[in-house]
């Protein structure tokens, strides 16, 4: 019998910016695939349609993918990889060469064919190094940074949308001009233009939680937003969180290890934060329990506006008076 060698895949995904171990596949076998780099991926494969960044490496004896890709990509790629290794390991072992693998869950096959486990991986490999050496489609938007009045705000690419990843802190319209910013919860309250100000009148909490808006400065023509971006709608809203699905609001508010933190996963990336808000009698309410997103869309002559909140994991929509305070998130054109 000849001499193994060993071929490893190891899979990882990424929970907001932590890199988690996720799978490792070890296959030992007589020789090293030759077909590694000249297979073709499927057409239409859930996983060659999300973005992922992959690194191959060689160590003379294994060849070594690290693949950094969102939760849903991973599990679609694993539970193709599964169906493969299950049919390949149906396959005793007569002539050919015995293989010996092992799998996320430990389990360790023994008494299959190695030459159809290697193809079925084989297959798999294919797929990464097709997205590994595929230019992407060029794009003039970008969803890392974007700089708008001096200060550079952190982007987050969800489904089909780009959002900020942190709320607007802006004293400016688009244009320039200046939005008042009013401290006094009487003035706050019967005020017809635009205005701002920071939860509960203390600087110190800028850096965390941006500025309050009322709906007026929300929807003013000059704009909040820089260009190419806007203040969402309703609707904008609703492909955001439908696009989530179950506990939408979970996987938008930040976790236990973001800064500032809350009570949520952020798989999502939109680090949602419980800012709270201003009553439209001009009270400062819900920091710490709430957060309070501005859309642009009326219903009945109330404003509507997104919430998530300490207790929930979901992210309902919401209609109040005008003069809410809230935060605001820009989506990209």
């Amino acid at each position: 019998m000849k001499a193994h060698t060993t071929f490893k895949t190891r899979i990882f995904r990424t929970l907001g910016s932590v890199l988690v171990t996720a799978a490792q596949l070890t296959i030992a076998h007589a020789q090293t695939p030759t077909a590694l780099h000249e297979s073709v991926p499927y057409q239409n494969h859930p996983f060659l349609s999300t973005p992922v960044s992959i690194e191959e490496l060689q160590d003379g004896q294994a060849t070594i993918w690290w693949m950094q890709c969102e939760p849903d990509t991973f599990l679609t790629m694993v539970a193709d990889l599964r169906q493969r290794i299950a049919t390949a390991t149906s396959t005793p072992a007569s002539s050919g060469e015995p293989c010996s693998l092992e799998f996320i869950d430990g389990k360790v096959y023994h008494d299959c064919d190695c030459s159809a486990l290697r193809d079925s991986v084989i297959v798999l490999q294919g797929q990464l190094h097709a997205a590994l050496t595929t230019s992407p489609p060029a794009s003039s938007n970008s969803c890392t940074t974007v700089t708008h009045h001096g200060y550079e705000y952190s982007l987050v690419s969800i489904g089909e949308q780009c959002w900020f990843a942190e709320n607007l802190r802006t004293q400016q319209y688009a244009d320039g001009s200046t939005i008042p910013e009013i401290t006094d919860g009487t003035a706050w309250a019967t005020a017809e233009e635009g205005a701002q100000c920071i939860q509960g009148n203390d600087a110190e909490l800028l850096d965390d939680y941006g500025r309050l808006y009322n709906f007026a400065a929300a929807t003013d023509a000059r704009g909040l937003c820089p260009s190419g971006w806007h203040v969402p709608s309703a609707a904008d809203w609703n492909e955001l969180v439908d696009g989530l699905g179950l506990e939408a609001g979970y996987q938008m508010k930040s976790s236990a290890s973001d800064s500032p933190s809350w009570n949520g996963s952020n798989s999502s990336g939109f680090s949602g934060i419980p800012g709270g808000g201003r009553s439209n009698n001009g009270d400062f309410i819900s920091l710490g329990t709430d957060g309070y997103w501005w859309s642009t869309s009326l219903d009945e002559g109330y404003a509507v506006y997104r919430r998530l909140y300490a207790t929930g994991d979901d992210a309902p929509s919401h209609r109040f008076w005008l003069e809410l305070g809230a935060s605001v998130r820009c989506l990209q054109d």
